[in-house]
């Protein structure tokens, strides 16, 4: 099974992805902001990283940004 982490702040949001990736047979763990998906991200067991671009302390780009310069081994895709 594909271990995916989501990044969403809004609780409605994430709970939502959640259950979608979940009804496609995928596990989902789930942070509320870009710091905590970036320290997650770098310790890395992930298949796919999901991230929300508008997010408290960092956006979801500049996450982005910082894992292609210390890469984890995963695709990423951004949610907008």
């Amino acid at each position: 099974m594909a271990k995916i982490l989501l990044a969403e702040d809004e609780e409605i949001l994430r709970n939502l992805y959640v259950q979608v990736l979940k009804d496609a047979g995928l596990e989902a763990e789930t942070v509320k902001d870009s710091e905590e998906a970036y320290t997650k991200a770098l310790v890395g067991g992930y298949d796919l990283i999901l991230l929300d671009i508008m997010m408290p302390k960092m956006d979801g780009i500049s996450v982005l940004k910082k894992l292609k310069s210390n890469p984890p081994p995963i695709p990423n895709k951004k949610i907008t």
